[in-house]
């Protein structure tokens, strides 16, 4: 059935065409089902720019933590289209507005010890990019647009994006960090629904949904690297529905 003439996923306007939740050039050569929403022109081609600058960043990233073999038995896990990801011309672009730290070795010293894991600093419109496939997991979810819903009001949890400008920089990204451990301590957590018969692959892209009373939160997984998470206040009707989509329980935090 046709996407066409239905409200948009996130603003409700009239659509004109169907985004891919999330961005499809992330399975580039990898066959799968793709989830997709209706979705206007603004939420959908004006934004492929921002798909490709953030993805494209996930691969210099990675293409980094793969030449340390500190970070062999992660970036085994990644297939190999996630390292070139985003053609020459938006790497070029991405490398001079988006600093890379791919190693936690320029902390060694510092005050506040963080976590070894991939870090991308000044990754421009990443919030509202995870909200964004957020809002298109929740249509798909409910199978209908619900107005409702205030995502202006969404947080994101950016526990793979530091800030290493000076002491205060680093107190910033601990406390980001410090935020995501205590979201994934809740439980249970649930596995998202899959995308279709061929579910999307978990070594590129997962999601997890916990619901605490008003409050429902989704915990997302890029290349088994990245790690992000977003808050946003649904009422009891709508998560039950969500729940109706029939998430698979994992009990504790992936």
């Amino acid at each position: 059935m046709s996407k066409f003439g239905k409200p948009c996923y996130y603003c409700g306007k009239l659509s004109t065409g169907k985004e891919h939740i999330p961005p499809q050039m992330l399975f580039k050569e990898i066959v799968c089902d793709k989830i997709t929403v209706p979705s206007c022109d603004h939420h959908n081609m004006d934004k492929s720019g921002i798909d490709q600058s953030i993805i494209a960043g996930f691969s210099l990233s990675l293409q980094s933590l793969k030449k340390d073999p500190k970070f062999k038995n992660v970036t085994d896990k990644v297939p190999q289209n996630a390292f070139n990801s985003g053609n020459f011309k938006t790497k070029d672009c991405v490398k001079k507005s988006v600093y890379l730290k791919p190693i936690i070795s320029p902390f060694t010293g510092a005050k506040l010890p963080l976590p070894d894991m991939s870090y991308l600093e000044s990754v421009p419109d990443l919030k509202d990019w995870l909200i964004k496939i957020t809002a298109g997991l929740v249509r798909d979810g409910l199978r209908r647009f619900e107005p409702n819903i205030d995502w202006n009001s969404a947080i994101t949890v950016n526990p793979s994006v530091t800030n290493l400008n000076g002491i205060k920089g680093l107190e910033e990204t601990q406390r980001n960090v410090d935020r995501a451990n205590e979201i994934k301590s809740k439980k249970p957590w649930y596995r998202g629904w899959p995308s279709g018969k061929r579910d999307y692959p978990k070594n590129v892209f997962q999601f997890c949904l916990h619901f605490t009373n008003n409050k429902t939160f989704f915990y997302y997984t890029f290349y088994s690297v990245f790690h992000f998470y977003v808050e946003i206040t649904l009422n009891t009707s709508i998560q039950k529905e969500l729940f109706e989509r029939k998430p698979t329980v994992i009990g504790v935090y992936p």
